[in-house]
């Protein structure tokens, strides 16, 4: 838009990349510059994922995710404190499942310079323990 006015506020959505602004302005008869730039990093985007069914004791270890891009300053899988409480603690991989834990929801969440965001949840099914029967028979004569 070089030689023609701008109005105030210019707004412009831009795509995530690098990105150089110059601005050229008149002082007095003498026109000067100012240039910068600056880097639009991408919103992070969640692949959907769905979870097997667990049993007691069961190692829940699987990938993030997370799609590429953008700058992750910090990520991990949250678990429900409890069923429905839609309150959500940081928990380490691999993580050790019991009965305890199941119908709470697991997601993913990641953080970049533009925010948080969080995978949608899945509802953790952890199956009881397979215990065998033993059947004794004692015969007495």
């Amino acid at each position: 838009m070089a030689g023609k006015g701008i109005t105030n506020p210019y707004i412009k959505v831009l795509e995530p990349g690098n990105y150089n602004v110059k601005m050229q302005y008149k002082d007095g008869g003498n026109i000067k510059e100012i240039e910068t730039s600056f880097t639009v990093n991408s919103n992070l985007i969640f692949n959907t994922f769905t979870i097997p069914e667990l049993c007691n004791s069961n190692l829940f270890n699987v990938s993030s995710p997370l799609a590429p891009g953008g700058t992750i300053i910090s990520e991990g899988w949250q678990l429900e404190t409890g069923v429905g409480t839609n309150i959500y603690e940081n928990i380490g991989m691999p993580f050790t499942v019991f009965t305890y834990h199941n119908g709470r929801r697991i997601r993913y969440y990641a953080e970049n310079d533009c925010g948080i965001a969080y995978s949608n949840s899945q509802i953790l099914v952890v199956n009881q323990s397979v215990t065998p029967s033993v059947n004794i028979s004692v015969k007495i004569n």
